[in-house]
């Protein structure tokens, strides 16, 4: 199906643009407003506390102070318009003219290692720098709908791809380190406590040797390049259209025997 990119509606109940178009769409949007923001912490908190991974907040919603700071983005995914998948990237930049860029959340527990690591992993002249994913979740009714998960993974790589890092890493629960490790993440430390929730993560990480063979064999990180269309919507806050992946099928298969994340810390 075609569009243009100026055939936009606004969605009434979300206040996000959308395409006119009928049919499977799965876009992605990065948080602008504090309706957005609204519609990413209460799917959080719905999903956490579904899990018993947070307490009872009586606004409903799940957010912290990280959320505020400017190296965090907060990504919501949509399929057919309706919210169904949020995920937070945070962007560690240690040399950035800003102290904020130089610190993200996981480093509450994974300081040491996660500075070892980009520092090991820089490239000649630069300090290194890497993304941070976390506060994955998908609304309910898209509890099971494995392309919204792996749309929201693909729009969080794009903001790896910009910011053009040396790694991605992730705060994992030891159940779904097996999905990560196909996707071509590496385990580098083993769970801890996490702060704030109520079980543990190990450290994972995907590193720049690894990007062209990750885009080779998994499916819905094919074709991605910066500057490209859906890249280039992402980062100025439009919606972005993000394919439908014509090798999911066979992904899903590999990996059915496999925990897809419902929610992920961070």
């Amino acid at each position: 199906m075609v569009y243009s990119p100026l055939d936009t509606d606004v969605e009434p109940r979300t206040g996000v643009k959308r395409l006119r178009e009928t049919g499977n769409i799965i876009e992605a949007q990065l948080v602008t407003s504090p309706q957005q923001a609204r519609l990413a912490y209460g799917m959080r908190y719905d999903a956490y506390r579904e899990y018993g991974f947070v307490g009872e907040r009586p606004d409903g919603l799940f957010s912290d102070e990280y959320d505020t700071r400017p190296n965090y983005s907060t990504i919501l995914v949509f399929r057919n318009g309706t919210p169904a998948a949020t995920i937070r990237v945070a962007l560690f930049d240690p040399g950035h003219p800003d102290p904020v860029f130089h610190r993200t959340q996981a480093m509450e527990i994974f300081e040491v290692e996660i500075r070892a690591v980009v520092a090991a992993e820089r490239r000649p002249g630069t300090a290194g720098s890497a993304i941070e994913l976390g506060k994955l979740a998908r609304a309910a009714d898209a509890a099971n709908d494995v392309e919204v998960l792996f749309a929201a993974f693909r729009a969080a790589g794009y903001i790896g791809l910009h910011h053009d890092v040396d790694a991605v890493l992730n705060a994992v629960r030891a159940h779904h380190m097996p999905m990560y490790r196909r996707c071509g993440f590496r385990v580098l430390e083993r769970p801890r406590p996490y702060p704030g929730l109520t079980f543990q993560t190990g450290l994972m990480g995907l590193f720049r040797d690894q990007y062209a063979v990750a885009q080779h064999t998994v499916p819905f990180m094919a074709g991605m390049a910066a500057g490209d269309p859906t890249h280039q919507a992402l980062m100025a806050g439009e919606p972005a259209r993000l394919s439908v992946f014509s090798a999911l099928e066979s992904l899903a298969a590999r990996a059915a025997p496999l925990a897809m994340p419902a929610v992920a810390a961070s």
